[in-house]
């Protein structure tokens, strides 16, 4: 599990990696285009 509190941090890495958002995060993502600042956690396959 990485954790991250930063939303850019998490997307350039996302990006980085060539992966694609998790289901629920490119959900929200896509719609808000924004995360909350909670600190948000998921694993990077």
């Amino acid at each position: 599990m990485e954790r991250y509190t930063d939303t850019m941090q998490l997307v350039q890495t996302i990006e980085t990696k060539k992966k694609p958002l998790p289901f629920y995060l490119s959900r929200y993502y896509s719609t808000t285009h924004e995360f909350e600042t909670e600190t948000i956690e998921f694993e990077l396959l």
